[in-house]
Order: C-alpha cells, then sequence, then structure tokens
C-alpha cells in the first residue's frame, strides 16, 4: 500500500500545481478593451468633446467642438452631435463649419455633413466674410476642397447666390455652383 500512495504522491502534486496555475493565470489577467459584443456598437463615447489636430510645426490646422463624439471600430469612423469645426490653416482665413451631425473618416481626411450645414470663411484683407448653408455637405480639410451636390444658398457681402450644388476650393478661395443658379446684388446705400 506504500508503494502505490508514493507513486500517486508526484501525479497528485502535478495536477494540484496545474489546478493553480490555470486558476491563477485567470485570475491575474489585465482586464483589455475588447470590441463591443456587436460590432455597430461604438467602442469610445465622450461628452463635450475637443481635438485639435497641427502641422508638422506644431500649428493648428484644425479644432473640433462636439457635443457627443461616438467612435465605431467597424470602419474606423467617428459620429459628431453638434459638430463645430475650425479650420485654420496657416495664411488662409479660417473655415467655420457647424452642423447638426457630421460623421469623419479616413482618419479626419474625410468629413460628412448629412444634414444642414452652414460654412462660414472669415473675412480676408480683401474678401468679406462668405456664408454658405447646404446640406449632404463633404470636406476634405487636408486639401481645402467642400462640395456638396444639393441646393445651397451663399452670402459674400453685398452678393446673395443660390443653385444645386457647389464645389469650394478654400485655397483659391473660389466657390462654383453648379446649376440652377441665380445671384443677386444689392448696393450699399451711398454715401452721403
Amino acid at each position: 500500500m506504500g508503494g502505490l500512495s508514493t507513486k500517486l504522491l508526484p501525479i497528485v502534486l502535478l495536477a494540484t500545481l496545474g489546478a493553480l496555475v490555470l486558476i491563477l493565470n485567470e485570475v491575474a489577467q489585465v482586464p483589455g478593451i475588447g470590441r463591443p459584443e456587436r460590432p455597430n456598437d461604438p467602442d469610445l463615447i465622450a461628452q463635450n468633446a475637443t481635438a485639435y489636430r497641427f502641422d508638422v510645426n506644431g500649428k493648428p490646422l484644425s479644432r473640433i467642438y462636439a457635443d457627443r463624439l461616438r467612435h465605431y471600430p467597424s470602419g474606423d469612423t467617428n459620429w459628431l452631435d453638434q459638430p463645430r469645426i475650425h479650420y485654420t490653416k496657416p495664411d488662409t482665413p479660417e473655415l467655420t463649419v457647424v452642423g447638426k451631425r457630421a460623421r469623419t473618416e479616413q482618419n479626419g481626411t474625410l468629413v460628412w455633413f448629412p444634414d444642414d450645414a452652414k460654412l462660414t470663411r472669415a473675412p480676408s484683407a480683401d474678401k468679406p466674410q462668405l456664408d454658405v448653408v447646404s446640406s449632404d455637405v463633404w470636406v476634405k480639410p487636408n486639401e481645402n476642397f467642400v462640395w456638396s451636390k444639393t441646393p445651397v444658398n451663399g452670402k459674400m457681402g453685398a452678393y446673395t447666390v443660390s443653385g444645386v450644388g457647389f464645389n469650394a476650393d478654400l485655397d483659391k478661395e473660389t466657390l462654383e455652383l453648379l446649376s440652377k443658379v441665380s445671384t443677386t446684388y444689392v448696393p450699399p446705400p451711398p454715401r452721403r
């Protein structure tokens, strides 16, 4: 009988040691940030979010404010509620885009405003402020290009324009209306 217990003792000790290693392994694991249960659920939600983007010299290129930001790992997209985006490329007038919702894609290099959005280009030394209102607006901040295929209304100084669809090249400070263009010029009252 003594021979059987001496033969089983190492097996029992190894089994106990193996069980302890498994238990310790489970207990000692640091909880990770895993993928959400459902792939269409956000993995990050932020309230009153603010983000800044800088160029290689540390000069600000953009500021983004949103009442709420949701990041979705599927497609690496962000949805912004009540976004206010300020593009501040050096040596160009600031562009502000305000809307109800926006989605950023491709690491922020493409921004879509599906609802009404107001674009405001700050006045420059020789041009007055430009305000443009449209929906389904796309912005490529790195290329300073904005476009939409939907109805648009704009105002710059004494000029009011409307049409369907537009392309705006912010570097060249041009606004091209694509179709059904109407322009109104109301001259300022004469000075007395």
